[in-house]
């Protein structure tokens, strides 16, 4: 008798528990609907304190963290329900969820790969379909962007090493190099250019003394010059016949 009556407080307590936390569950929804999802949050960890391993907390849990933008955190969760519950429907809605909090944080694959998940439970879900096609199409214009991105990358590094392989004054050095060859190609070798004019003759160069000689020897043969001419017209004159009519 002793031991029924144990049994029977025992179940009572366990009603009673129960009772509580869906009543915590309850009150959560309620504030979730109206939009208080950090009160909300606050009641469904109230349950889970009654019962840690309650899927219906943890899921709803989850809803209001999403919305409260801690995606990570509702992720965990929505993993923890899946792993949990042996309900396919509830499991396929959680990797729904799950899919869209690595929506939420640009994590495309992972996304892709949650809603598969929750298809291969729910194969007819509409929802998760659009989603999946969505998440894909975000998958392939990231996976575009960092291909394009890695070409610049790989393009830039290779500028870089090009530009250090030439050392600074290169292309000065090149440039005198062109121009020398250049100048050489028209006016021929420096070399044999300076024994060109080695070889030509040089200007004789005379004293003062010598300068003054030759001078007054021009002028005297300018005089010499002159009386000759003088002569030769005197004896013209003396040969000349005039003419009359």
């Amino acid at each position: 008798m002793k031991y029924l009556i144990t049994i029977i407080l025992f179940c009572c307590s366990l009603v009673m528990v129960g009772q509580k936390e869906r009543s915590f569950i309850r009150e959560g929804i309620a504030l979730y609907k109206e939009g208080k999802y950090a009160e909300a949050n606050k009641k469904y960890d109230e349950a889970l304190k009654i019962n840690p391993t309650s899927v219906e907390a943890k899921f709803n849990k989850a809803d209001a963290l999403y919305q409260l933008k801690k995606y990570e955190d509702a992720q965990k969760l929505y993993q923890q329900v899946a792993d949990l519950s042996a309900d396919k429907n509830i499991k396929a809605k959680a990797y729904h969820n799950m899919g869209n909090t690595f929506l939420k944080t640009e994590k495309y694959q992972e996304s892709v790969d949650a809603y598969k998940k929750s298809l291969r439970l729910n194969p007819n879900d509409k929802d998760t379909k659009y989603n999946l096609s969505y998440a894909k199409n975000k998958l392939k214009q990231q996976n575009d962007k960092n291909k394009n991105d890695q070409n610049k990358n790989d393009k830039n590094k290779d500028d870089k090493n090009q530009n250090k392989d030439n050392k600074p004054g290169d292309d000065k050095k090149k440039n005198e190099e062109q121009n020398k060859k250049e100048n050489e190609g028209k006016d021929g070798d420096p070399k044999k250019q300076e024994d060109q004019k080695k070889t030509q003759p040089q200007k004789a160069k005379i004293s003062k003394e010598q300068a003054d000689q030759i001078l007054k020897s021009l002028e005297g043969e300018e005089k010499k010059l002159q009386q000759r001419l003088l002569l030769q017209k005197t004896k013209v004159k003396k040969h000349k016949v005039d003419k009359d009519w």
